[in-house]
């Protein structure tokens, strides 16, 4: 498995009729889901759709969203997921910024998409050509994914990740996560513009499990999917894991198919952590990572929930390097603390001069070429 389309081709060979999306009431199989992705795809190369194209998605949470995200590497282009929170003017930044080639969003989001000067095309009017072959045009160094994240600095970065980087997570939560299993179900909440969302699903959907998408995160709506659709793993954000253990239905509902709840993204206090720990009554996992290392490159498992380590990022996950690195510029610490998070897929660079070994897990995030005025980082 190089890619991360080879994910869902193995499984629709493999495991054809085993559940791979919940939406809604919708369910669709991983052998409908190559097929339908295959489509797509065919039909977004015969709309004029290159490799290294950018393909802006600004929408909730679906299946036909996370079906898309697929299609498009299918073709090589770079699925570029957009925070449906933003206003029309930074829509236009982003997407701008991406050089976008083709928007598509869902009906809510249609006039941003508009204001922001990109008209879009819905789902519904995505190309497709039934029964054609799959283009087949993902390679695992080419970037899969753009996803823009603010960081420190307030301005959007697009940090662009591979195929390799995507695989390299995969390979990592299947290490930490043994409770992802063929024929399970995972809970993708989280938005699927956000590596917690997107990078979530891909994991579930790696491991064969079925991916149980919810449109947005609205706790009481959490707490009745996940004992009807007999939820077994889940990422959740600490602010959310408070909003559920606060609401009266989280102490009656029926929890006993959760086998591990990761969490991360934010920090949680010890009382939120205890309280999920007795509400959910299953395994939690904490889990650290950046946009630009494709998520989680630590975790704590929870065996590790104790004392000093309550509230640990806890250990160098599968593939993962950690080291203290010192900065000159601070110096207001006495002693090495500029924490950085090292590597989870190949590291083909050689390290450069003045850089401690530092090499990126991901490319440096996306520059414009150089006849733009608008950058968001550097290549160099």
């Amino acid at each position: 498995m190089r890619t991360l389309a080879d994910a869902l081709r193995w499984r629709a060979l493999r495991h054809p009729d085993l559940p791979a999306t919940w939406f809604q009431g919708r369910t669709r199989s991983f052998a409908e889901l190559n097929e339908s992705t295959t489509e797509l795809a065919a039909g977004l190369v015969g709309a004029g759709i290159k490799p290294g194209d950018h393909v802006c998605v600004l929408d909730k949470n679906s299946d036909l969203y996370y079906e898309l995200l697929i299609a498009v590497t299918k073709c090589g282009a770079i699925a570029t997921p957009i925070n449906w929170r933003l206003t029309p003017s930074e829509v236009a930044k982003v997407a701008t910024d991406a050089q976008c080639v083709l928007m598509v969003a869902g009906e809510e989001f249609t006039a941003v998409a508009a204001e922001a000067g990109f008209p879009a095309m819905s789902f519904a009017q995505l190309p497709r050509k039934p029964g054609a072959a799959d283009p087949r045009l993902d390679a695992e160094n080419r970037v899969a994914w753009q996803l823009y994240t603010s960081g420190t600095t307030g301005l959007p970065k697009g940090a662009m990740l591979t195929n390799l980087n995507l695989t390299g997570l995969l390979g990592l939560l299947l290490f930490e996560v043994p409770e992802l299993r063929q024929g399970g179900r995972g809970l993708v909440a989280m938005p699927l513009y956000h590596i917690g969302g997107c990078g979530w699903a891909a994991a579930v959907m790696a491991t064969g499990s079925c991916m149980v998408f919810t449109r947005e995160v609205i706790p009481q709506e959490l707490l009745q999917v996940i004992p009807e659709q007999r939820i077994e793993v889940a990422f959740l954000v600490p602010a959310v894991l408070l909003f559920m253990t606060q609401l009266p239905e989280s102490q009656t509902a029926d929890f006993s198919s959760l086998k591990n709840i990761l969490y991360g993204a934010s920090p949680i206090t010890p009382a939120v952590l205890n309280k999920s720990i007795e509400t959910f009554k299953c395994r939690f996992t904490q889990v650290y990572g950046l946009t630009e290392t494709t998520g989680a490159i630590t975790a704590l498992q929870f065996e590790d929930h104790q004392g000093d380590r309550l509230l640990s990022c806890g250990r160098a996950s599968f593939g993962g390097d950690l080291s203290f690195m010192w900065s000159t510029r601070v110096r207001s610490i006495p002693a090495p603390a500029s924490w950085s998070a090292i590597g989870i897929a190949r590291r083909t660079p050689p390290p450069r001069s003045g850089t401690a070994g530092f090499i990126p897990a991901t490319p440096a995030p996306w520059t414009r070429p150089a006849s733009s005025t608008s950058r968001t980082g550097s290549r160099t």
